[in-house]
């Protein structure tokens, strides 16, 4: 919950975080690097806007450990897995 977070972190925190870290997916870091300081700080005034909502989220499974949260299997599939009934088409 980025609310909850950003409530944790001063603005010059935030700032080189977003400039610095390298986590896991699928949170898009290499573009999140590159946003300028500028546009970061706006971000952190709205998210700081917002107000603290919602539940911390859990902590990560570690690997090979089930989640007991709901999640996605993010896994590219190899293009021999993929088969015409599996790829969607477009309206005529």
């Amino acid at each position: 919950n980025l609310r909850i977070f950003v409530q944790d972190l001063t603005e010059e925190a935030w700032v080189e975080m977003l400039a610095t870290r390298k986590a896991r997916p699928p949170m898009p870091w290499m573009n999140l690097n590159r946003m300028a300081a500028t546009d970061a700080r706006k971000l952190y005034r709205y998210i700081r806007s917002l107000g603290a909502a919602g539940e911390r989220m859990p902590l990560a499974a570690a690997p090979g450990v089930e989640p007991t949260t709901p999640y996605y299997v993010l896994d590219p599939l190899p293009p021999k897995a993929l088969n015409s009934a599996s790829v969607p088409t477009a309206p005529e």
